[in-house]
């Protein structure tokens, strides 16, 4: 029961990183290359927030050591096991 959206964006809480009135992400650009990404995050599902708008299907988004990137750095990914599994 209640509000179902087949395409709704859930990511880890501590992805978010708030900064000034602003929330933001970071991701995995082109060549394993950080970038910082706005994003609207309206609500929290258990532990993850909904994201409303910045990101699209698809996108890396950097969950863990968020204190250590920087935009324009590299990072090397590991994939995390889908929601739910």
């Amino acid at each position: 029961e209640g509000l179902v959206r087949d395409s709704a964006i859930l990511i880890p809480q501590r992805a978010v990183v708030p900064s000034m009135g602003r929330q933001s992400v970071f991701v995995m650009g082109p060549g394993d290359t950080v970038q910082s990404r706005d994003v609207v995050a309206t609500a929290w599902v258990g532990d993850r927030w909904l994201i409303d708008s910045g990101l699209v299907a698809g996108d890396r988004v950097i969950v863990d050591g968020v204190q250590k990137v920087r935009p324009g750095g590299k990072a090397k990914p590991v994939v995390a096991a889908p929601v739910g599994q």
